[in-house]
């Protein structure tokens, strides 16, 4: 499972996970969620994507959407 969870980190594309963190800690949730979006086409299993598009849509008061990103 361990290395599982490595391979997919390493496997997104460590600016882009960054530059995700800096449109959410800047409060640019719209830029976030385009991105999360993107991201999450090519890696739909990743949980930490997942995770902040959730916490982008919170943000933006789409919190019903938020609840069903994380089921």
């Amino acid at each position: 499972m361990q290395i599982q969870f490595k391979y997919l980190l390493m496997s997104i594309s460590g600016s882009k996970l960054g530059t995700l963190y800096d449109h959410l800690d800047g409060g640019n949730y719209r830029a976030g969620l385009k991105l999360s979006n993107s991201l999450l086409e090519k890696h739909p299993t990743s949980g930490i994507v997942k995770c902040l598009k959730a916490f982008a849509l919170e943000r933006s008061g789409r919190t019903d959407e938020a609840h069903q990103v994380c089921e």
